[in-house]
Order: structure tokens, then C-alpha cells, then sequence
């Protein structure tokens, strides 16, 4: 009676164990990143702690763009499993992000020693070298872990993103292609497509692209602000602002998307709405200069002569370079010797130059020696990329993560 009970016990443990697992890849295949989050919440505590476990966990924080609480899962990881390789691409990943450069180099140098022959070691090692924006030493390793393993189309989207970098358009395009024929379902590849076709003004071709990718993914606020930058370019504000809506929806604390939108509400003259979200990312990012400029756009716009003053002296000092942008007599008065001068279009400063640290959104939200003046230019970012489930009856997928905006503001996918 005992070994029935026993077994029972037994039967239920596994079947329980196993339900949770297929809950979690269930929900990851279809990028339902919280439902996979609490399929994982509901294994027993000894499987939770599993190197197997804690690696999916941390995938499903890092497309979520949760890079601290994935650091920490895979932490955790490589302390039950110290040898494991396996995934460790997307750690790198998330340390790029977080741009522990000390970090990242030690874990590229140990992949190394346990597996020089692993594709992961490689795209370790190539995001260090993409860290320090030696991107053409970072483009050779990962063509080298696209060799080790061909099934591995992460290394052909993020050799893709590295010809981005060095301007080689046409390169990029066919590293995004080849990815996209290996993995019809590999929507950073998508993503880096609709990008190179958005910075070389091909508009209609980018919107195509980034469509695509958001139809794999369709709960990436990313890839939806993308299309919203996109319709902006092509004059359809009121379409731009529904996609930014549809963001907010999913994300309503997310940076990135009040950014985006609140430059939208300023061009719609929706002051209220836009001064509203403003002011949320003002309390968000203290920091960050941009915030402050359109603050004080838009107090000129209203009137209130001293909020705008507060607010473009308040940028000047976070970004002095900010100075070339906000016209001299709002600030010092009007003078003969001063001529009046306009608000540019390419007031909007890149914060990838500085050293601050951006705020929390996708990986690349790059320091990239590429120009990136224009403020409706999608910075150089890579997407989250789909999670790698291989031993759970989903076809294997390479991560990856970018997504280009501006400034600090970018949810920096890689």
C-alpha cells in the first residue's frame, strides 16, 4: 500500500513538473513572456533552481527588456552549471546591454576555455568587441560562429547589425536575407531589414518589414514604435499615434513609448496629453536632456516663459551641447548682436555619445559612431530575439536583440 501511494506521489510529481515545462515553452513560442514567467513560478522549488530553469527564466526576462532580473537568472545559472555554454549568447547579450564591459569580457573569455568550437564563445566574444565599437573585429567572430554551426541564425542577424554600424548597407541586407531564409519565423532578422530600408529612405519597404516582424511578435512594444516612425515618415500622424497607443496599451510605464508618442501630441498640438506624458518621463529620467528640451518646446508654445527657461537651462546643464539647439534670445533676452534664431528639427541630441546610463527599455541602444542627428532616425538597436527552446519540442531559434531609436530613450534590444 505504501508503494502505491509512493508511486502515485511520484506519478504526480512528474506530471506536474513536466506541465509546468510545456505551460512555459508553450507561452514562449507565442512570446507570452509573463504567462511563460508564472508556468515557471508554479515548479517545485528543487526543479525551479535547475540550470535548465533558470536559463529560461532569464530569456524570458531579457524579451521582456527586464536586463537586471536576467543577469541575475543567469547568474544563478552558471553557479549550478559552470560549464554551461548553451544560451550563454544571450547572456552576453544582456550584459551588452547593461554595458558591464568587465563582466562581459570575463564570460567571453571563460566560454573560450570550456568550448572554443560553441557558436555562443564567439558571439561572446564579438559582442565585446562590439562594446568598444571595433565593429569589424566583432562582425569576423561572428561570421566564425555562423561556420561552427549553421542552424545558428542569431550570428547572421548580428553580423547583419554590425555592417549596420559600418554603414555597409548592402552587407547588412544580405546577412538579414540569408537569417531570414534559414528561419522564416526569425523576426530580429525582419527587424534589421525594416531598418536598413528605414535609414536609407526607402519608407514603404521598411513599413513592409517591420510589419512582418510585429506579425510574429505582436506584443513587442518595440517593433510597434518602429511602425509608428515609420508611418510618421510616409505623413500619417494619426495612424503613427494609434501604433503609439497600441504601445502604451501593452507598456504604459515604458519610456520609449511616451517619447515617442508625447513628439507626436507636440505635432498634433494635443498640449495637454503631450505635457502630461512629459512631465511622467521627466519624474522617469531626471537625467536626460531631451526630456527637458521638449519640456521647454512646449512651455514656448504655451507661454509660460519661465518653465521654458527652467527647462532649457535645466537641459544645457545635463547636455551642453544642447546650447546649439535652443535659440539665444529665448534664454538671454534679444540683442542686435544676437540674431534671432528658430527651433531645428535636429534639436533632439543622440545621449548614446554620453556616458550616463540610458534608461531601462531594449539591447543597442548603441554607442555607434554612425550619425544619428535626426530624431525620427531609429537608433541602432537589436531586438529581443525569439527564445531558445530547443529541447522542448519547439524548433530551435537563435536570440537576438536591437532595435534602433534615439537617445537614451531606446529600448535597447540586441
Amino acid at each position: 500500500m505504501v508503494d502505491l501511494v509512493a508511486r502515485d506521489e511520484a506519478h504526480d510529481y512528474v506530471l506536474g513538473t513536466l506541465r509546468a515545462f510545456a505551460r512555459a515553452a508553450a507561452a514562449a513560442a507565442t512570446y507570452e513572456m509573463k504567462g511563460a514567467i508564472e508556468a515557471l513560478a508554479e515548479l517545485p522549488a528543487e526543479q525551479r533552481r535547475a540550470a535548465r530553469a533558470l536559463v529560461m527564466l532569464a530569456k524570458m526576462h531579457y524579451e521582456l527588456l527586464n536586463y537586471a532580473q536576467a543577469e541575475k537568472a543567469f547568474q544563478l545559472a552558471r553557479q549550478v552549471a559552470p560549464y554551461l555554454v548553451d544560451g550563454m549568447e544571450l547572456y552576453s547579450a544582456t550584459l551588452w546591454h547593461l554595458r558591464s564591459s568587465t563582466a562581459l569580457s570575463s564570460l567571453a573569455q571563460e566560454l573560450m576555455v570550456v568550448d572554443p568550437h560553441h557558436p555562443s564563445s564567439w558571439i561572446a566574444s564579438g559582442n565585446v568587441f562590439s562594446q568598444v565599437e571595433d565593429h569589424a573585429s566583432a562582425l569576423r567572430c561572428f561570421k566564425r560562429a555562423a561556420q561552427l554551426d549553421d542552424a545558428c541564425v542569431y550570428a547572421y542577424t548580428l553580423s547583419g547589425h554590425e555592417c549596420v554600424m559600418l554603414e555597409e548597407w548592402e552587407r547588412a541586407l544580405g546577412f538579414f536575407r540569408e537569417a531570414v531564409r534559414r528561419d522564416p519565423l526569425h523576426y530580429n532578422a525582419w527587424f534589421g531589414l525594416g531598418n536598413v530600408y528605414l535609414k536609407t529612405g526607402k519608407h514603404t519597404l521598411a513599413d513592409y518589414h517591420f510589419r512582418r516582424a510585429l506579425e510574429i511578435n505582436p506584443a513587442n512594444t518595440t517593433l510597434i514604435c518602429c511602425v509608428g516612425t515609420v508611418l510618421e515618415k510616409l505623413c500619417r500622424p494619426r495612424d503613427a499615434l494609434e501604433m503609439y497607443e497600441r504601445a502604451a496599451a501593452l507598456e504604459p510605464e515604458s519610456p520609449l513609448v511616451r517619447f515617442k508618442r508625447v513628439r507626436l501630441l507636440i505635432a498634433l498640438q494635443r498640449y495637454p496629453a503631450a505635457e502630461a506624458d512629459l512631465l511622467a518621463l521627466r519624474h522617469q529620467a531626471p537625467t536626460e536632456p531631451n526630456v527637458h528640451y521638449l519640456l521647454g518646446k512646449l512651455y514656448r508654445v504655451l507661454g509660460r516663459k519661465a518653465d521654458m527657461h527652467r527647462a532649457f537651462a535645466l537641459a544645457q546643464d545635463l547636455e551642453p551641447r544642447m546650447a546649439r539647439c535652443v535659440p539665444r534670445p529665448l534664454l538671454f533676452g534679444t540683442s542686435r548682436r544676437t540674431p534671432s534664431l528658430t527651433l531645428s528639427r535636429r534639436a533632439t541630441v543622440s545621449s548614446e555619445s554620453r556616458s550616463s546610463v540610458p534608461l531601462q527599455m531594449p539591447r543597442r541602444a548603441w554607442t555607434s559612431t554612425s550619425r544619428r542627428d535626426d530624431p525620427d532616425e531609429l537608433p541602432l538597436v537589436r531586438l529581443p530575439h525569439p527564445p531558445l527552446l530547443s529541447n522542448l519540442a519547439i524548433r530551435r531559434r537563435s536570440l537576438s536583440a536591437l532595435q534602433f531609436l534615439p537617445l537614451s530613450l531606446s529600448a535597447r534590444p540586441r
